[in-house]
């Protein structure tokens, strides 16, 4: 199961995330929005933590 560990972590890169589709037509095809993509990913995944519950095993 997936828990956040860092909340604002996870909000900026959400805010990134939806920065990138908001400023679509100003980046245009330029390699800022691709690593604006990247970087919110990373941000993100960072932000997120998983954890197993524990299960005996019979």
């Amino acid at each position: 199961m997936l828990f956040i560990k860092s909340k604002i972590s996870f909000i900026i890169g959400l805010l990134l995330f939806i920065a990138m589709f908001y400023f679509k037509m100003a980046l245009g095809d330029s390699i800022i929005r691709p690593l604006g993509f990247v970087l919110s990913g990373v941000i993100m995944g960072y932000a997120l933590e998983n954890k197993e519950k524990d299960i005996l095993h019979l």
